[in-house]
């Protein structure tokens, strides 16, 4: 909406929309400083088995940063948060049954990790695959201290 000057406002939320009878898996994606991240889009191209191109979009980090998947606004089949189990699966790793997941990716390029959330009470599950784009970190310097030390008279750099 706009107003008379121009200015303009917008209000956005993020609606779950979801099978009924089966459990919602959603999530909250946070880096080692603890700040919520957002997806970028279309940023990991993937070819299938039968060769077709698919473009996804993914959580772009550093390799070797450490993020943490929250699942906890996840929702079983009644709305609510209660009576709900998680797994997470990175590719070609075995499957973490924990509420929240920490992970840190040794290779670069695109990975995932599957979120499975089981609904206790009816056995039902819904699974999310998280697709991340992981790029080479580059090198920091910490603790350098450059000096540059007088030669020759008191007023200036000489040699």
């Amino acid at each position: 909406m706009s107003d008379a000057n121009g200015n303009s406002n917008s209000i956005t939320e993020k609606v779950f929309i979801g099978e009924t009878g089966f459990p919602i898996a959603a999530f909250r994606i946070r880096n080692s400083g603890g700040f919520f991240l957002q997806r970028n889009e279309s940023v990991c191209e993937v070819v299938t088995d039968s060769g077709e191109k698919r473009m996804y979009d993914a959580y772009i980090i550093d390799r070797y940063q450490n993020i943490t998947i929250d699942p906890g606004i996840s929702v079983n089949s009644k709305g609510t948060n209660s009576t709900l189990r998680f797994y997470f699966q990175p590719k070609y790793d075995e499957l973490y049954p924990q509420s929240t997941f920490t992970h840190k990716f040794n290779e670069i390029g695109c990975q995932y990790i599957d979120l499975t959330v089981v609904d206790t009470s009816i056995g039902m599950q819904d699974v999310q695959r998280i697709w991340f784009r992981v790029n080479n970190a580059l090198p920091t310097l910490k603790n350098l201290v450059l000096s540059f030390p007088q030669y020759g008279n008191e007023t200036g750099i000489g040699f």
